[in-house]
């Protein structure tokens, strides 16, 4: 059982560094296109966070409270 579980392990770590490497290679054949638009739906939804909380008070998550609603 033990012999087993090392074999699945070794075989796990090798496939993630497979897995690694060919992603690493398309990034750098696409020059980060992934990475950009992430970051561009990141700057987008900041934002638009900002448009409608332009204090920046609130945050992601927090329920929504009318002016005179005590804090607990």
């Amino acid at each position: 059982m033990l012999a087993l579980a090392i074999g699945i392990a070794l075989a796990w770590t090798k496939d993630d560094e497979r897995t690694a490497k060919r992603l690493d290679r398309a990034a750098d054949r696409s020059g980060d296109a992934d990475l950009a638009a992430y970051n561009a739906m990141l700057t987008r939804m900041a934002e638009r966070a900002a448009a409608t909380d332009p204090g920046g008070t609130e945050q992601p998550g927090s329920p929504k409270r009318s002016a005179g609603t005590p804090v607990d």
